[in-house]
């Protein structure tokens, strides 16, 4: 049996995984690396680099891999496959797509793998922004004034749909993706014609659009939960420092570093109980798994939550600086094989007599 780190994918964010999985590697000790280079799945040995990753001519040389529903990963050699080693638990570095929206957690469960972070519930509701917005409502937690739009309405009638937005959001207002991450097609607009080229752009990263009402100097303030053996531990507050109107791309990657971008931390904020408090029940209540991060928003003397991250990049080490990331990993490790076992204890069948005909 083995540990698996698996990464990469099918997104828009696969390089920010690659960065992600190997920092993690470091930690997540004897763990094998899986990576999806798009359809297929490639076992890479330890060592290897994001140049590495990038190059078709080294991937061709990594052994194709699959995982059956046994449980155990299988090699290919050429034309058979070798059965290599049972996956006993799974670390998530996927970053977007179906590697981060509870479609690989639930493949890799059914198939009786454990996996570490990330909950499938919590992945799904991370990565929808929309139904996000709709389930902090739920929560009794602010957020900003939005709406959606689908690519089709959009298509049919362009200019109606910019019309609609700026009557029901007004102007300026920032354009996401509902499915995006690490800012990624995220823009702010101040006109009409600046709202239909943003529109335009997003459409092409996904089918639906959330518009929000742009807030007016306003700092972005995250927090990261997980959940210890005795219980949910909350990170310290981060100011994440952004160039320009909004925290873009090159804010959390390009610039700066393996720490996460640049940033205040601790960061002090007289909302920092409320944030954290905030955090803390989103966790408990998508039944977190692994290390979350949450964001939020201040604008004077409001706060909003923004999004939460399942699977945030680096696994946000880097806000429990005085903890040791290998023991976070065993301690994320732990609680999952905890639940797991409790879960096999529950009644999975019940027959009424309705289909065996017994009364």
């Amino acid at each position: 049996m083995a540990r698996m780190i698996i990464f990469g994918g099918k997104s828009v964010e696969s390089g920010i995984s690659v960065i992600t999985a190997l920092q993690a590697a470091e930690y997540f000790t004897g763990a094998k690396l899986i990576y999806i280079d798009n359809d297929k799945w490639r076992l890479v040995k330890h060592g290897c680099t994001p140049a590495d990753l990038s190059d078709p001519k080294f991937l061709e040389k990594c052994p194709e891999a699959r995982l059956l529903t046994d449980g155990y990963i299988y090699i290919r050699r050429g034309w058979r496959w070798e059965k290599k080693f049972r996956a006993e638990s799974v670390l998530n570095c996927c970053h977007g797509g179906a590697g981060e929206n509870g479609e690989l957690s639930g493949f890799l469960k059914t198939c009786g793998v454990l996996v570490i972070n990330g909950g499938i519930v919590q992945q799904a509701v991370s990565m929808d922004k929309a139904v996000a917005k709709v389930f902090f409502r739920g929560l009794g937690l602010p957020v900003v004034e939005g709406m959606t739009v689908s690519k089709k309405e959009f298509a049919a009638e362009p200019r109606k749909t910019v019309d609609k937005i700026c009557d029901e959001i007004g102007l300026p207002a920032v354009i996401k993706p509902v499915g995006g991450g690490s800012s990624i097609a995220v823009a702010p607009a101040t006109d009409k014609e600046e709202l239909y080229e943003a529109l335009a752009a997003a459409f092409e990263f996904d089918i639906t659009v959330l518009i929000e009402r742009e807030l007016k100097d306003f700092i972005e303030v995250n927090v990261a939960v997980y959940e210890k053996e005795n219980g949910i531990e909350c990170s310290l507050p981060e100011k994440p420092i952004r160039a320009g109107e909004i925290l873009d791309f090159n804010d959390k990657y390009r610039v700066f570093g393996k720490g996460g971008g640049k940033r205040e931390f601790p960061y002090e904020t007289p909302f920092a109980s409320e944030i954290t408090k905030a955090a803390e029940l989103i966790y408990k209540s998508l039944s977190g798994e692994g290390i979350m991060r949450a964001d939020f928003l201040i604008e004077g003397d409001k706060w909003y939550i923004n999004e939460i991250n399942a699977l945030p990049g680096s696994m946000s080490f880097y806000l429990f600086p005085d903890k040791n990331p290998s023991e976070m990993l065993e301690e994320s490790e732990k609680v999952a094989r905890a639940k797991a076992e409790e879960k096999e204890k529950l009644i999975y069948s019940y027959d009424a007599g309705e289909i065996t005909g017994k009364k």
